[in-house]
């Protein structure tokens, strides 16, 4: 019997099975195959709001908020112990969706308040397993513009009219739907998929361990842990892959008008087509390389038509370690992505044109503590509605404490700002803060409360007009089922 981790009830290193073997002294107990998938009946009411000359920062704070999202892991689980892999509770490397057994004993042993059932098991069979994740929410926000208007007919500009109205809002809202499915076809070679129902969206990928536990290609040892190959169509390996796609370091705050938008292109549901390989060294460094063919303007497409494309490139590094047993430790890492486009001009020349982005990203735990943190800096980077930003630059910092077993506390602190080509100041978020907190009482089941209040400026539609200020704050209530 390998070696276990004592947190998420694994072992250190990874067995070639999607259904993965446990001690008895986890306390879990296997259970036979899936009677069929979670069913959920959720009302979706349908947002109306009126059109009003407050600003489009209303707009986008609204799709921001209902905007599907992408059922993502929690980066700090792998944090608490140091591990530099999700490979512990999912079947993808770099953490999310379809979980393992291992995954299934950590949601039912170490997140829930309270344990209820003692049998379960996502396991089809020996070697296919399926999961899904269902979530809702409601949310109420409101918008409060604080401005001025300059008088023009004032030759000298001197007379300001104050502006001060306020706009509010709620719904209900179905954001996701989406079932995973797994096979384990040898020891090291697995195939995956997802459909997410309400969205129509899709990933799909095989993978395959070239260095594993099981030998079959190549043993692992005490240098290179894990060494594997992923192809098809997923989220390439990024900086921190925070839960929240709404976080300016992720997709943002989407915009329905195609202007005002805050944040990167990491869309809800964002896939690429293309190849990854990752190695983990010293079971404390995991080094990712990914070829793409670039979506960053089609966040969803399968093929891309652009006869400027060039291959987009990314990579990440991440470096962890436990300093103090189930008490300290931390992780600090770094990710670029950089896609080339050339066009050939009428003089015959090429000309390039390149999208790139940076950022460091690192995390420490202590005691129930966990502080995560990411800065990004983009350059020529897509808005996503045929637009781009020059420069654009995100941070996130994260701080979560366990208050008691199933119960966590969040704070929030986020930045963005952008600006166009000839350095104008477009899309100001001086501060976003989210307090909140992550429920689970029961197991596979998570309740979201949230509160966040941001402080923007955008530029007005009348450029002869000072900057619009807005107060954006909204109240939301999460419901995730998962297995």
């Amino acid at each position: 019997m390998l070696p276990e981790c004592e947190f998420c009830f694994r072992e250190l290193t990874p067995v070639p099975k999607l259904v993965r073997r446990v001690s008895p002294s986890s306390g879990l107990k296997k259970a036979g195959s899936a009677q069929g998938i979670l069913k959920m009946i959720s009302s979706q009411v349908q947002r109306s709001v009126k059109h009003t000359s407050v600003s489009r920062i209303l707009f986008f704070i609204l799709f921001f908020f209902v905007s599907a999202s992408t059922a993502l892991a929690l980066p700090r689980y792998a944090l608490y112990r140091g591990e530099a892999s999700c490979l512990g509770c999912h079947l993808d490397p770099m953490g999310g969706q379809l979980r393992t057994e291992s995954g299934d004993g950590f949601g039912i042993n170490r997140l829930p308040m309270w344990k209820r059932g003692e049998k379960f098991s996502a396991n089809l069979s020996e070697s296919i397993r399926i999961g899904a994740d269902f979530r809702s929410q409601y949310l109420a926000f409101s918008d409060r513009l604080q401005s001025s208007v300059r008088d023009l007919q004032d030759s000298l500009n001197k007379t300001n009219i104050a502006v001060n109205k306020k706009t509010s809002a709620s719904s209900l809202q179905m954001m996701a739907m989406p079932v995973y499915f797994g096979a384990a076809l040898t020891q090291t070679l697995y195939g995956y998929l997802s459909y997410d129902f309400l969205n129509k969206a899709f990933d799909g990928f095989a993978l395959a361990h070239i260095v594993h536990a099981s030998g079959e290609i190549l043993s692992n040892g005490s240098v290179v842990s894990d060494a594997y190959l992923k192809t098809g169509a997923f989220l390439p390996a990024y900086g921190i892959r925070f839960d929240d796609h709404t976080i300016y370091a992720r997709g943002g705050n989407e915009a329905l008008s195609g202007a005002d938008h805050a944040g990167f292109f990491w869309k809800p549901n964002y896939h690429d087509i293309g190849g990854e390989a990752g190695v983990t060294l010293f079971d404390r460094a995991t080094i990712t390389l990914g070829v793409f063919n670039g979506n960053e303007n089609t966040p969803n497409a399968n093929f891309n038509f652009d006869t400027t494309n060039r291959m987009a490139m990314v990579g990440r590094v991440i470096i962890a370690n436990e300093f103090v047993e189930d008490m300290f430790s931390g992780e600090i890492g770094a990710s670029f992505y950089n896609h080339r486009h050339v066009y050939r001009l009428n003089t015959g020349a090429d000309s390039t044109f390149t999208v790139s982005l940076f950022a460091v990203h690192g995390g420490v735990r202590v005691g129930p503590v966990t502080v995560l943190a990411e800065l990004d800096m983009g350059k020529n980077a897509p808005t996503g509605y045929g637009s781009f930003n020059a420069k654009a630059t995100a941070l996130a910092i994260e701080g979560v404490v366990k208050v008691v077993q199933g119960l966590d506390g969040l704070l929030r602190y986020e930045s963005y700002s952008d600006h166009d080509i000839a350095d104008n100041l477009g899309m100001e978020v001086k501060s976003r803060i989210t307090i909140g907190a992550q429920w689970f009482p029961l197991r596979f089941i998570e309740f979201r409360p949230e509160f966040r209040i941001a402080s923007t400026t955008n530029p007005n539609q009348d450029p002869l007009q000072p900057r619009e200020q807005h107060t954006l704050t909204t109240a939301l209530f999460q419901t995730h089922i998962f297995f």
